[in-house]
This record gives structure tokens, sequence and C-alpha cells, in this order.
């Protein structure tokens, strides 16, 4: 374990107590740590974006599951949907501020996957 997550563990804010003791804050982790919600938080961190950029963005997701996480980031607050009476219509996800205050967590992420997956694979060996 390194030196920061022993000073963590040590505090009252223990990443790990926090969450053996809340099942909202577990039913969350779920959401939020999930590969597709990971890829579409990174993918509007830069800009708002229309449903067809997302998929288009979101290599390998599938129509229903992006709706699903577009869907689930927009009731937790994490993403607004505004659409706009137009034709055809026009419908732009952003990122509010509480979705852009988990781009980090999800930058970081990626990069450790980067980082690792050929390690990972050469253990898998």
């Amino acid at each position: 374990m390194n030196e920061s997550a022993v000073a963590v563990r040590g505090r009252e804010n223990d990443p790990l107590a926090l969450l053996k003791s809340n099942e909202a804050s577990r039913k969350l982790l779920k959401a939020v740590a999930d590969k597709w919600v990971i890829l579409i938080l990174l993918t509007l961190d830069q800009e708002p974006k229309r449903y067809s950029e997302i998929l288009n963005s979101v290599e390998g997701i599938s129509q229903k599951v992006l709706s699903q996480r577009l869907t689930m980031l927009t009731d937790s607050g994490m993403m607004t949907r505004t659409s706009y009476p137009e034709t055809p219509p026009r419908v732009v996800y952003t990122l509010t501020d509480l979705g852009r205050s988990a781009v980090p967590a999800a930058e970081t992420m990626a990069l450790w996957v980067h980082d690792n997956v050929a390690t990972v694979m050469a253990a898998r060996s």
C-alpha cells in the first residue's frame, strides 16, 4: 500500500470504510466506475455533443447501452440533456459541474489502464 493510501486510511474519511457502510455510495460507485460511463465522461469533457457524436466517439458501445448510460448520468445530475425544437430535432448532452468533477478520476483510471495493460496481459499468460 502506498503512503498516501495509508495516510487516508488513518483518517475518518477512509474510502473503503465509507463505501462499506453506505449502500447509496456503493450503487453510485458501480454506476460511475462503469467502462462506458468513463468513456462518455471523457468524450464530453471537451465540449457538449449530440447523441450520434457520442455514439461515434465511444467505440463499441451499442445504442441501447449508450441510451441507458446517458439517462443514468442525466438522472444523477452529472449531465444535462437539452432538446431544441427544430426539424430534425436536436438534442445536446453537456456535463454539469458535478460531471466535470468526475473527469479527473476518469482520466486517472484511463491513464492507469494505458500504463499497465501490458503488465496485466503478461501476468495472464
